[in-house]
């Protein structure tokens, strides 16, 4: 992310990115009593929010999910079809700030369909790189088309409890390093029918994925949708909100830009970061920074 400087080692993990942290391919809980504890209650990342919440749809072959005659439970809590069904790309009206979530088929499921696209992993290969004024960040090694799934959010799922903590820690002791905790808020419709706000906190500063590099565009390429298969959380994902040409970075917006995301947690105690993204409608300073 933006700010990643300090970052001069020459040591490389996968995909050229720096090895100052522990790469991971999903998200996890921090070892010890913060684990113990859950993520502190519903709504904040519980180990109760891990389960399954819902049945899989009844829905046969890799179709039916998509036709009219099927009332897939699925594609209905989306709020409609949420993938191109022969491309697998995200459809256009997902990539808007107040999209709905997805919620994608799972093994719970009697399908084999294409709603399963996050589940499946990243595809488009991808490559850490250091920028000219922003520290590290990450580019596409070929073309993606718009709506393209590229890769979802890793790190330690923590309580706001202890994102607060954290935020806190980083602005006393090291104020001037990059923030790598993400914060989603959103309401949703329990199985049982009530609304609630869940908050999702990911902190990838010790574990994570190449995600982490994505620096912030004023202009960005990327989308962020929450997706769910079997469970209230949701993965954090990243879809191309536009075409993208091969070796052209990929940024999303710190302010938001998806549904329910509010991008890494600002301080209130820190000084605003001058944003160096380039774009013609540039801010000037990065949010949430």
């Amino acid at each position: 992310m933006d700010g990643n400087m300090h970052a001069t080692s020459t040591s490389t993990t996968r995909h050229g990115c720096p090895s100052d942290f522990e790469w991971i391919e999903r998200c996890t809980r921090p070892r010890g009593e913060a684990a113990a504890k859950g993520g502190g209650g519903r709504g904040r990342g519980s180990e109760e929010e891990e389960e399954p919440m819902w049945e899989g749809c009844q829905c046969v072959g890799d179709r039916e999910c998509f036709s009219v005659p099927c009332i897939c439970d699925c594609v209905e809590r989306s709020g409609g079809t949420p993938y191109d069904p022969a491309t697998g790309l995200v459809k256009e009206e997902r990539l808007g700030v107040h999209s709905l979530p997805i919620y994608e088929c799972s093994s719970l499921c009697s399908c084999n369909c294409a709603n399963r696209v996050v589940q499946r992993g990243r595809a488009p290969p991808l490559q850490c790189f250091m920028t000219e004024h922003k520290g590290w960040g990450v580019r596409t090694l070929q073309s993606l088309p718009k709506g393209q799934f590229v890769t979802e959010y890793c790190g330690e799922i923590i309580s706001s409890v202890e994102a607060k903590s954290r935020r806190e820690a980083r602005a006393i002791n090291t104020p001037e390093a990059p923030t790598f905790l993400l914060t989603t808020r959103e309401i949703i419709e329990t199985p049982q029918g009530n609304n609630k706000v869940l908050t999702l906190n990911i902190d990838s500063t010790t574990q994570g994925n190449i995600a982490r590099f994505f620096n912030h565009s004023c202009e960005p390429n990327l989308s962020l949708l929450l997706v769910r298969t079997t469970s209230l959380l949701p993965q954090v994902a990243f879809f191309t909100s536009r075409a993208v040409v091969t070796g052209e970075e990929l940024c999303w917006n710190y302010g938001g830009g998806g549904t329910g995301v509010q991008a890494p947690e600002y301080c209130g105690s820190l000084p605003k970061k001058i944003c160096n993204c380039g774009s013609v409608h540039c801010l000037g300073y990065i949010p949430f920074m």
